[in-house]
C-alpha cells in the first residue's frame, strides 16, 4: 500500500514537472535562404523594407489572426514581451489561462504582449486550422502567424514556451525557457529600460 503511494505520487511529480518544462521544436534549419544575396525570401516573410529601426532583437513584420500586421519597430518606445509558443506543447496550452490575464497588468505597466505561432512550421497546425482553433477558444492576447518559422530561426528558438524581454530601444534585453509566471514577467520589465 505504501509503494502505490510512493509510485502514484511519483508519477504525479513527474507529470507536473512535465507540464511545466519546455517542448523542443524540430531543428532549427542551418540557414535559411540568403536574401540580400538573391537566395530568396524564407516562406510566408516579405522582403525587408528600408527600416530606421536600429534595436539588436529581430525586426520582424508578421500577421496577426484578425489579418493585422505588426512589426517590432512599430513599438519603438514601449517595452515588448515576445512569447514564442506552439498548439502541441502541453505546458504552453497550460500557460494560456495565464497569459489572458497578462494584456491588462501589462497595459497598467506600459508593456505590449505579442505571442508568436509558426503555422506549419515544426508540427504546428496550418494557418487556417490554427485561426479557427484559437478563435474557438475565446483569447484576448495577440498571436503572431510566423509562416515558415523566420522568427523562429532569427530568435534561435529551440524549445518553446521561450519569453523575449525587448528594452524602449528594441534591444533584447531578457530572455527565459519554459514558462514564465504574469508575476515574473512585470517583475523582470520592472528592471528593464
Amino acid at each position: 500500500m505504501k509503494n502505490k503511494k510512493i509510485i502514484i505520487l511519483m508519477a504525479l511529480a513527474m507529470s507536473a514537472l512535465f507540464m511545466f518544462t519546455a517542448c523542443t521544436t524540430a531543428a532549427v534549419p542551418a540557414a535559411l535562404p540568403d536574401v540580400e544575396n538573391g537566395g530568396g525570401s524564407p516562406a510566408g516573410t516579405q522582403e525587408p523594407e528600408a527600416s530606421s529601426f536600429t534595436g539588436d532583437a529581430y525586426n520582424f513584420t508578421l500577421m496577426d489572426t484578425d489579418g493585422n500586421t505588426h512589426s517590432l519597430e512599430d513599438y519603438l518606445g514601449k517595452k515588448v514581451y515576445l512569447k514564442f509558443w506552439a498548439t502541441w506543447c502541453p505546458s504552453c496550452l497550460t500557460g494560456l489561462a495565464e497569459l489572458d490575464m497578462l494584456p491588462a497588468l501589462a497595459q497598467e505597466n506600459d508593456i505590449v504582449v505579442l505571442t508568436i505561432v509558426a503555422p506549419g512550421y515544426s508540427g504546428e497546425k496550418s494557418s487556417e486550422k490554427f485561426v479557427e482553433w484559437f478563435n474557438g477558444r475565446g483569447h484576448g492576447f495577440t498571436v503572431l502567424l510566423d509562416e515558415g518559422g523566420n522568427s523562429f530561426y532569427e530568435y534561435g528558438i529551440r524549445a518553446v514556451p521561450s519569453s523575449y524581454f525587448i528594452d524602449t530601444k528594441g534591444n533584447l534585453a531578457e530572455s527565459k525557457l519554459g514558462h514564465v509566471s504574469n508575476e515574473q514577467i512585470i517583475e523582470i520589465f520592472n528592471g528593464i529600460r
